[in-house]
């Protein structure tokens, strides 16, 4: 019934307006008075099919509500689910890891035409040497992580040639579920290194749902449950060995006692290990400026890819680079 009194009132103005502007183009001099009175009837009109509009608009909105709520329930029942699937792959991941490490219980002979044609052309052992078997067996599959972070053009897109000398001793990537709040904690295992002391490096993401304090029928303040926030953590680097810096020697000579010093200026470069910096996209955070939001995309966009990407498909991405013709025939069939 509501509906159709707002369509009638619509119908109204419309008739009105079409009869008042004929009639004023018919009778310009005796009809003056009459086309102003008709002309305050259809502003009435208008105004009143406006409210109308907007109260429909604001049940629309409020449409708009429920659903961000059921899509918030969504995301909670694929989080919980997550979880559980995460619990019932650990032991799976554990085994990689150590076969990975060389630890493991498993018998490299009973494969090895599938170890040699996935890793004999592929993984480094280090940076002076190739393929080893006799190395492969004491020391597992050293290299692994680092050829499986540069099989996708966005994590290879991070990686500068001297994070690699870094990353050849990233030994495993694991994957936890922190509850409150909401998240996820990546965890980079190292082996020891000239680098830094570290043995673990971790970021964590948050999954937030941000209001704005402006009108609540306003759309943009039912914010959809995402990755909002990231928390790095300290690499505790050797002295000269920071990668994320570029150290610049130069002369500085004192305006009063015209002696001359050396001074080491600390140059922020690119590097993969500015991943474990922390940042937020919070539209309320106004000091951040528009390169600094890009940058925590980013960040924020490459933790997810890793975490759902690399992380449980690195064989598989390692395999289908190091074999392109099954890709396409895989992608044909």
């Amino acid at each position: 019934m509501k509906n159709n009194n707002i369509r009638h009132s619509l119908d109204v103005t419309i008739l009105s307006h079409t009869y008042s502007t004929n009639k004023c183009r018919t009778n310009n001099t005796a009809g003056t008075e009459n086309c102003a009175i008709n002309d305050i009837n259809v502003y009435q009109s208008r105004k009143m099919t406006s409210d109308a509009d907007n109260y429909a608009l604001k049940v629309l909105l409020e449409l708009e509500r429920e659903e961000a709520a059921l899509n918030d329930e969504i995301a909670r029942r694929v989080y919980e689910l997550e979880m559980e699937t995460l619990a019932q792959l650990k032991p799976l991941y554990r085994s990689r890891r150590d076969i990975i490490m060389g630890r493991g219980t498993f018998d490299f002979n009973d494969s090895e035409e599938l170890l040699t044609e996935l890793f004999r052309k592929k993984i480094e052992l280090n940076s002076e040497s190739s393929w080893d078997d006799s190395k492969r067996t004491k020391s597992g599959l050293p290299g692994f992580w680092l050829e499986v972070l540069n099989c996708s053009r966005l994590t290879a897109s991070v990686i500068m040639p001297y994070d690699t000398y870094v990353l050849k001793y990233l030994v495993d990537i694991s994957i936890e579920f922190i509850k409150s709040p909401m998240g996820y904690r990546l965890k980079f295992y190292f082996a020891p290194n000239k680098y830094f002391s570290n043995r673990v490096l971790v970021k964590e993401a948050y999954l937030e749902k941000k209001f704005s304090k402006g009108d609540p029928y306003d759309s943009a303040c039912w914010r959809r449950l995402r990755l909002n926030s990231c928390k790095g953590c300290t690499i505790k680097w050797y002295p000269g060995k920071n990668l994320t810096v570029h150290e610049i020697r130069f002369k500085q000579r004192s305006t009063r006692t015209k002696q001359t010093r050396y001074v080491i200026k600390a140059i922020r470069r690119p590097s993969f290990f500015n991943f474990f910096d922390s940042y937020s996209v919070s539209m309320e955070n106004a000091a951040l400026n528009s390169k600094q939001i890009a940058m925590s995309n980013a960040d924020l966009e490459l933790f997810e890819f890793i975490r759902t990407q690399i992380v449980p498909r690195a064989e598989l991405l390692l395999f289908l680079k190091s074999n392109p013709n099954s890709c396409e025939s895989s992608s044909n069939d």
